[in-house]
């Protein structure tokens, strides 16, 4: 029995003690709280703290603008002044590439012209050595002939021809009955005369040279080959570029091949014949 009436008083200590604890935490602060539990707007007693607005605290006061150097046109001055530089740059660069290219252009037009220059002269060049074949190949076929020469082809030629000579030619206008109308559609006054192509006779004699070049034509007449034929036709050999022709020339009817010349060449070629077969010399 003793042991629960200690159990109840302490109990009620208990209760006594918690009672009074919380009287004594009544006067802590909260005793003038409002409601809401406001903070209130009254000052402390010690007053607002300076800290608060230290200069490395962040800040709800609008930060003021930097002021501009006096003259508030000069910072655009340095940004008109960069573009300037930058668009004189971009100038500068344009000159340039402008100047390479012309350059470029320059040297391209050098060079083509050196290409045309380089045709131009292979060109001619290769005129001349086909020009110098044609004439090597009728020597190198002339020299064939000139081995197998008539003893009349030398020096003196015109009196070593063991045939009848001496009536062709000497006149200024053949006999031929076409020569005058076909003279005039030439336009030519006579042929050549005996004395130019008995000149050329010789000095392809004396050089070994196997051809004369026939006046006012693109023959060469190969003037050993020439064998009279009874007493008025002539056949020889003769060149027109690259190309051998055997023909006959009658020289006292004037035809060529059974024909009248066609060209001032063909009767040219006929007459340089006719002189060195029957002309004098």
């Amino acid at each position: 029995m003793g042991s629960g009436g200690g159990g109840s008083r302490l109990g009620s200590g208990g209760r006594g003690s918690g009672s009074r604890l919380g009287s004594s935490g009544g006067s802590s602060g909260f005793k003038n709280a409002g409601p809401g539990l406001s903070s209130g707007s009254n000052k402390p007693s010690s007053g607002w703290s300076s800290k608060s607005k230290g200069s490395s605290g962040p800040s709800l006061e609008r930060p003021k603008a930097v002021a501009q150097p006096q003259g508030s046109s000069s910072g655009l001055g340095n940004r008109d002044v960069n573009r300037n530089q930058r668009s004189g740059d971009r100038q500068g660069v344009r000159s340039d590439n402008l100047s390479q290219r012309s350059e470029v252009r320059m040297e391209r037009i050098d060079q083509r012209g050196d290409v045309r220059t380089t045709r131009i002269d292979n060109r001619t060049d290769r005129v001349h050595d086909r020009s110098k074949v044609r004439r090597d190949r009728v020597d190198n076929r002339g020299r064939n002939y000139w081995d197998s020469y008539p003893g009349w082809a030398r020096p003196g030629w015109g009196y070593a021809r063991p045939w009848n000579t001496g009536w062709y030619g000497g006149w200024s206008s053949p006999s031929w009955g076409w020569w005058g109308p076909r003279a005039a559609a030439w336009g030519v006054a006579s042929l050549t005369t005996a004395a130019v192509i008995n000149a050329a006779v010789n000095d392809a004699v004396n050089d070994h040279v196997s051809y004369i070049v026939v006046p006012n034509s693109n023959y060469d007449l190969m003037y050993g080959t020439i064998a009279p034929v009874g007493t008025d036709v002539v056949s020889f050999e003769a060149y027109s570029g690259d190309t051998s022709i055997t023909m006959k020339a009658d020289c006292r009817r004037g035809t060529l091949n059974g024909s009248t010349p066609n060209t001032i060449g063909e009767a040219e070629l006929m007459n340089a014949a006719c002189q060195v077969a029957y002309g004098s010399a």
